[in-house]
């Protein structure tokens, strides 16, 4: 019996040493795994962020433009609001005053027109000779 034992002690050392190789091996590969588990789920998390990102930069850009546009319908109902109509009667009262003044009444001459005194050269004649 003492040479069964031999042979046993003797191949167990190769055989501890090959399972011992292949539990660090399997290690190795369950550590490898992970990272890579765990780096794809960086990525996918990534990718959320940056569609959640690029969602609320469409979502601000959408309050943007409905803000402008309430801002524009708020001016227009204001200026509706405040409207000012024109002076119909002083406008009125302006044009009968012009034409009681006679038809050489211009803006420029006014209402009593030119004086045909201001227009002789000095000479009595016609064309000032």
């Amino acid at each position: 019996m003492s040479g069964a034992v031999t042979f046993v002690a003797a191949n167990a050392l190769p055989i501890a040493a090959a399972s011992a190789a292949v539990a660090t091996g399997y290690s190795i590969y369950q550590g490898e795994r992970a990272a890579d588990q765990a780096e794809r789920a960086q990525r996918e998390q990534a990718a959320i962020q940056n569609k959640a990102l690029n969602q609320q930069k469409e979502a601000q850009a959408e309050a943007r433009v409905a803000a402008q546009e309430q801002k524009k319908a708020s001016e227009e109902q204001i200026n509706a609001a405040t409207r000012k109509s024109p002076d119909v009667s002083g406008i009125m009262a302006a044009a009968e005053s012009v034409q009681q003044g006679g038809v050489g009444s211009t803006m420029l001459t006014g209402p009593t027109g030119v004086d045909p005194n201001d227009l002789k050269l000095g000479k009595s004649t016609l064309l000032g000779a």
